[in-house]
């Protein structure tokens, strides 16, 4: 996991610019941290969860489902991009045109070992 020195707290606008199309990040209190590219057996465990999650929500139509590289604004300083997230109906109203303003109803993280700090304390 990379992280970008904090010389400065870093905003959404910032996370915007330098979290592009090939990268998955993070903004957590004005850190950027960057995700190195996935190992294979995360890719797959990624892939089986998305199948069995993307199913049961279409076929049941009670929200919707973002993967990998959909932000999750919680505030000025505090972006995720979660492995998994499900948006219920009830909550359709934080969706913008490019990313959602506010939590999802659930988020699923596969934790790789380099992402534990992150993903079960700092993200948490």
């Amino acid at each position: 996991m990379l992280e970008i020195p904090k010389r400065c707290k870093l905003t959404f606008d910032d996370f915007c610019v330098l979290v592009h199309d090939e990268r998955k990040g993070d903004l957590l209190d004005g850190v950027l941290y960057l995700s190195p590219p996935e190992r294979p057996a995360a890719n797959l465990l990624f892939g089986w969860l998305l199948s069995c999650v993307y199913g049961f929500v279409q076929d049941s139509e009670i929200g919707r489902v973002f993967a990998v590289k959909f932000a999750f604004r919680f505030d000025k300083y505090n972006v995720t991009q979660p492995d998994l997230a499900f948006v219920s109906k009830h909550c359709n109203r934080i969706l913008r045109r490019d990313f959602a303003a506010g939590a999802p109803d659930l988020v699923m993280e596969v934790v790789a070992p380099d992402s534990i700090e992150r993903d079960y304390k700092l993200k948490r």
